[in-house]
């Protein structure tokens, strides 16, 4: 996918892109819906930056782009790809649960709500241990190569959309 294919540029041109009514639940994750996002637009982590006018890092700067915040992303571009309501962009990240409990910097996941792909950033606030939909355990490691997962998006992060950067698939899309 380019920029150009997509019709997103740097400049105000309309927002133009993949995405499938009823994609996205009303708290699914901002993890959950970049992920769907590369799935279904075949974009890489540079062009999802380029897409959502993430400021483009150097090479001292981490080239991790993190989930627990809306900070950096422009929200009106989140809000018309994602087709949310201005009120509920703040459900996108474990920020908005408004909670005085530390946010995982990993990905916790519901197997269960996974296979569904589904993710909620409540599952980030490390005060919430089970599922409340399912009352499974959440999940912190990847069950192919038992390494924890980045909450953000990484150089390799979207080798497997919706999955581990090792390649092993959390939701089969």
């Amino acid at each position: 996918m380019s920029s150009d294919r997509m019709g997103v540029s740097m400049t105000d041109a309309p927002f133009v892109a993949a995405w499938r009514p009823g994609s996205m639940s009303r708290y699914d994750s901002l993890w959950a819906c970049m992920h769907k996002f590369a799935y279904l637009n075949g974009a890489s982590t540079s062009e999802i930056k380029a897409a959502f006018d993430f400021p483009q890092t150097t090479p001292r700067d981490s080239p991790m782009l993190r989930f627990n915040a809306l900070g950096g992303f422009n929200a009106a571009k989140l809000i018309e790809a994602f087709k949310v309501a201005e009120p509920d962009l703040r459900l996108l990240t474990p920020e908005s649960y408004n909670v005085a409990s530390p946010v995982c910097p990993t990905l916790r996941y519901c197997r269960r709500c996974m296979e569904r792909g589904f993710h909620s950033a409540a599952y980030q606030v490390l005060a919430i241990d089970r599922c409340p939909l399912h009352g499974a355990t959440l999940e912190t490691k990847c069950p192919g190569c038992g390494w924890t997962i980045p909450y953000g998006l990484g150089p390799k992060g979207l080798a497997q959309p919706f999955g581990c950067p090792c390649g092993t698939a959390l939701w089969p899309g």
